[in-house]
């Protein structure tokens, strides 16, 4: 198995239904292709973890390099693992509007994520938020 942590900019074109579309979709092949993982979307730039069998990972993120919708990704971590941070989730979805212990709290809730990953949403929940 593996996991892939990254972050990148959103197409700044895309309102509240084309996200809405994005998570959907994103959550049904997820399900499909046994990939696991969370989304966190601050209203400029998306943090997303997905985990899963090693190709199956390389294929998706290699078609995630490729949407139009990221822009300026980077990649935090890319490697294998033994177990899954969030088996119960083809995709957890959580706009980061909320104080960042909610969020954190959110995430916390929705499996057992690594302390790294924590430190790294938490940075991620520090940037600019949507209407602020």
């Amino acid at each position: 198995m593996k996991s892939v942590l990254y972050v990148s900019v959103a197409d700044p074109e895309m309102g509240t239904h084309e996200i809405a579309d994005l998570v959907s979709h994103s959550q049904s092949r997820n399900s499909a292709d046994g990939i696991t993982g969370v989304m966190l979307y601050n209203g400029v730039n998306f943090m997303q973890l997905i985990e899963g069998a090693s190709a199956v990972i390389d294929a998706c993120y290699s078609r995630i390099q490729r949407d139009p919708r990221h822009s300026g990704i980077v990649t935090l971590r890319d490697g294998p693992i033994a177990v899954r941070e969030f088996p119960a989730w083809a995709m957890r979805y959580s706009l980061v509007e909320q104080p960042a212990e909610v969020t954190l709290n959110r995430v916390r809730e929705s499996g057992a994520p690594r302390a790294d990953t924590l430190d790294r949403i938490a940075a991620f929940v520090g940037l600019n938020r949507r209407g602020r």
